[in-house]
This record gives structure tokens, C-alpha cells and sequence, in this order.
């Protein structure tokens, strides 16, 4: 049998929304579909077309387009990454975001399984955050480095 990605990630995509509403509607019993607003993470590399790709297929999915937000790795990492708990000052209280100055530099180093991302954020006197260095990065994710470490098993011992 054979399915066209679009299809593919159309019907993955519905899948997980699907789960992931039951679990809220299980938990919080007074949530309605309109009250979710969906974020789809996408790898740095990816350009326009790609992202159209996905926005259309979760749309097929079932998800309004003004309930959803297509978001780079590497940005949602930093925001994530924002709120954890850090021991950076000897204080396990504080969140990395609670621990680092104004003005501060910080590398985003997203390693995923395809690809790898790097950018550079700053926090901003404002305690915003800016994108000092646009993401960078290919295809060099645990995928490849597995592949790379087969290969050169292969050379090795055969």
C-alpha cells in the first residue's frame, strides 16, 4: 500500500491531537477544542515550503489555522529551557532564566535525531530574549552520527 506523506503527517498529526485531547478532557473535564492552541516544532533547516507542508497537513488534521503556531527547535528549546531549575548559582530554587544577567550570550545547541541547530540568544535589558545569531546547522543528528558509526564499524571489521 502506498500513502502520500502529505497524508501521512496529516493523519499522524491527527492522531497525537486527538490523544492529547482526550488526556485534557480526562483531566480537566471543561475543555473544549477552542480553548487549545497547537505548536508545531520544526527543525531550523526547514524553509517556507516545508513549513506550508505542515501547516496545510495540520490543518487536514483538523486545526484551525489561527489555533496554531509553527515554531523552530532551537526557539522553543530556549523558552523551554527558560523555566528549568538550574543549580548554576548553587541555588536549585532558580530558573536558568533567574540566573543569568542582563546582556548575557547563550548558545541553543538543539541535537535532535535528523538534524543539529545552533543559534545564539541574548537576554535583553527588558529581560527579553533576541536572536543574536540566526539557526545554523544540517543534517548532522543522531541519525547521522549512527550512520557515520556504522560505517566505520563496517571499514573496521569487515
Amino acid at each position: 500500500m502506498h500513502m502520500k506523506t502529505f497524508d501521512i503527517f496529516s493523519f499522524a498529526i491527527k492522531y497525537l491531537k486527538d490523544q492529547a485531547f482526550g488526556r485534557l478532557v480526562k483531566a480537566l473535564k471543561n475543555v473544549e477544542t477552542n480553548d487549545i492552541h497547537y505548536v508545531l516544532t520544526v527543525p531550523a533547516i526547514w524553509d517556507d515550503q516545508a513549513k506550508i507542508f505542515l501547516r496545510k497537513a495540520a490543518e487536514k488534521a483538523g486545526i484551525k489555522g489561527k489555533d496554531l503556531t509553527i515554531a523552530l527547535e532551537p526557539e522553543t528549546a530556549s523558552i523551554y529551557c527558560q523555566e528549568l531549575r538550574t543549580n548554576r548559582d548553587g541555588n536549585s530554587n532558580k530558573t536558568f532564566s533567574e540566573t543569568i544577567k542582563k546582556g548575557t550570550k547563550y548558545v541553543v545547541v538543539d541535537l535532535g535525531g535528523g538534524t543539529a541547530d545552533l543559534t545564539v540568544h541574548e537576554r535583553l535589558l527588558d529581560d527579553s530574549l533576541e536572536e543574536v545569531l540566526p539557526p545554523s546547522g544540517g543534517n548532522w543528528g543522531g541519525t547521522a552520527n549512527d550512520q557515520a558509526y556504522i560505517e566505520i564499524s563496517a571499514r573496521c571489521f569487515y
